[in-house]
């Protein structure tokens, strides 16, 4: 029987549901991804791999068919590491298949099992909230962006091996929380624009700038001063 593990992709500025069903069957060991897979996620097969042996555990000898569905949604990216790991193992009994259910899983795999940030975060966690998921795993880089959605529980995850833990009952995984980035530090003093040097400016600009009435120019403004606005003048991005 396949064991399914819930994932997403990001299709414009939506993220669409996946379901990543693994099956295993006694025959000589080899791995199929069918689904509409790109080539990102055709490879991630090896990523997978590797990044199973280097966090310890056993991939399984025998021939390993994964379906993304639905079928007719072309898959790309490397957002599908995690699930399709999550699924093998799952499969292989490592992980217990009812941890799985209600847990929406993203994010890329390195060669030692480490997380890596994927695109989407938000509407992926957008996608989780109305699907109404009980957690959403995602990289530790990137799960600061769905913590920006309420109303949904957002874990962050380091490595493979968090992950495992984590769904084996293990208090591993922490809930992300969204820290807004602190505003750039500001002067008070307004900031002077350049202008046109009379010198350097071609016919057309001496001519429209020779047709502004004087009160435009501000106070004790020469025609012969360069590069400089007068004090009133303020940037647009000060005000």
């Amino acid at each position: 029987m396949a064991t399914t593990v819930m994932a997403g992709a990001v299709e414009g500025v939506d993220g669409v549901e996946v379901q990543v069903e693994v099956d295993l069957v006694r025959r000589l060991p080899r791995v199929t991804v069918v689904g509409l897979p790109a080539s990102a996620v055709k490879e991630s097969t090896e990523r997978v791999r590797s990044a199973i042996l280097a966090s310890g555990l056993d991939f399984p000898k025998q021939r390993v068919t994964i379906n993304l569905a639905p079928a007719d949604v072309r898959k790309d990216g490397t957002a599908f590491d995690l699930p399709i790991a999550l699924g093998v193992l799952a499969a292989a009994g490592v992980v217990p298949e009812e941890s799985l259910a209600g847990v929406m899983a993203v994010g890329e795999l390195s060669l030692t099992g480490a997380l890596r940030d994927v695109p989407g975060a938000l509407p992926l966690a957008l996608l989780a909230r109305q699907r109404g998921v009980r957690a959403l795993i995602l990289p530790e880089t990137c799960a600061g962006q769905g913590a920006v959605v309420p109303g949904l529980n957002v874990l962050s995850a380091t490595n493979l091996s968090e992950v495992v833990d984590w769904l084996n009952g293990k208090d591993t995984l922490k809930k992300a929380s969204f820290v807004a980035a602190p505003l750039p530090a500001h002067s008070g003093r307004p900031r002077r624009c350049a202008w046109p040097s009379p010198r350097s400016a071609g016919p057309g600009d001496r001519r429209r700038r020779g047709a502004q009435p004087l009160a435009h120019r501000g106070p004790g403004l020469r025609q012969d001063d360069v590069g400089l606005a007068p004090a009133w003048a303020v940037a647009a991005d000060d005000l």
